[in-house]
């Protein structure tokens, strides 16, 4: 058969080298037979359902030219979910081509049938599974709210850590610090002159120069909530950690 190689890493800092001795591994083994015009390799942050070089090698099945992709694990093909994973399986059905994960066997749609099932079966569990998590999620919400209620405080069952509330620690952002952001975020940004300073910018500037203690993520969220014309005189802002 003839066989398509897809190789995708996420960042500069990882190497494919892995993933393509394992997955030639496969192909001899099966007897695939791989052209170099058909080995495709993408560095690619994110889902990256629509890159060039994915979208090359779902030509070359499109054009009849491969019989098998080949990839190291499905999540390197892609990660939209077991739905966009069976459409695409199902275009590639037309094509005639099927596609192996040498991470997941259970998934090898050269299998007539069953691998398209056993994704499909894969599908619902996720979102069964998903689902069940989301109810515990709220039953454990709502019995902790009643337990706050009834009893003023939370005590943790693993560490023994008192909570009296279920939201982030309360922290105290000093004035000297508003009024520092209201001077810097009237300032213009570096990346774009002619606009002022994002929020983000802002926080870490003041969060370098005060050395308080908070990080500049908080103090990013306590400062976006207001205006700058709002922090000239202005009390000490709790916000949340």
């Amino acid at each position: 058969m003839r066989a398509a190689i897809y190789l995708r890493v996420s960042s500069d800092r990882q190497d494919a080298a892995n993933q393509e001795l394992q997955v030639r591994a496969l192909c001899l083994a099966r007897g695939y037979t791989v052209n170099p015009r058909h080995e495709f390799r993408v560095t690619e942050r994110g889902d990256a359902e629509r890159n060039a070089v994915k979208d090359a090698c779902r030509e070359v099945a499109r054009r009849g030219e491969v019989d098998v992709i080949v990839v190291w694990a499905l999540d390197r093909w892609t990660r939209g979910g077991v739905a966009d994973l069976l459409t695409d399986v199902a275009t590639l059905k037309r094509y005639g081509t099927a596609l192996v994960s040498v991470q997941e066997p259970w998934a090898d749609t050269t299998d007539t049938g069953t691998g398209e099932l056993l994704l499909a079966f894969a599908g619902w569990m996720g979102r069964q599974e998903k689902r069940r998590l989301a109810e515990r999620n709220r039953a454990t919400a709502q019995r902790l709210r009643a337990e706050l209620a009834s009893r003023g405080k939370l005590v943790s069952k693993r560490s023994g850590k008192i909570f009296t509330n279920l939201g982030r620690t309360p922290v105290r952002v000093s004035e000297r610090a508003l009024l520092l952001a209201a001077s810097l975020r009237a300032q213009p940004g570096e990346r774009y002159p002619a606009k002022p300073m994002g929020w983000p910018t802002v926080a870490a500037r003041v969060a370098t120069e005060l050395g308080e203690n908070y990080s500049a993520a908080t103090l990013a969220r306590g400062l976006a909530s207001k205006t700058s014309s709002e922090y000239r005189g202005a009390e000490p802002a709790e916000v949340a950690a």
